[in-house]
C-alpha cells in the first residue's frame, strides 16, 4: 500500500470510507474535513494498494490541552 497527498478527486472515496468504518457516531461532512486537509495538507494522505482509497490519514497540528472536537470547521494556521 502507497501514500499520496490528498487531491480533490480523492474526497468522494474519503466519505465512503468514513461511512463505512464509524457506526457510533454521525459522519463529518466533506467540509469539516478539508478544514482539515487544508490547515495542514503536508501531513494529510490517502493510501492505495491499487486506484481506489483504501485508508485516509487527516493530521494537523493542535496546541491545546483539549483534544479537536469532532463536527468543528477548522481554520488554516
Amino acid at each position: 500500500m502507497t501514500y499520496y497527498a490528498i487531491e480533490d478527486a480523492s474526497w468522494p472515496e474519503i466519505l465512503t470510507l468514513q461511512n463505512q468504518a464509524y457506526h457510533d457516531v454521525a459522519p463529518e461532512t466533506v467540509d469539516i474535513l478539508k478544514s482539515k486537509w487544508i490547515r495542514s495538507p503536508k501531513s494529510c494522505f490517502v493510501f492505495k494498494q491499487h486506484r481506489a482509497v483504501d485508508a485516509y490519514l487527516l493530521a494537523h497540528p493542535w496546541y491545546d490541552e483539549k483534544p479537536p472536537s469532532l463536527f468543528t470547521l477548522y481554520q488554516s494556521t
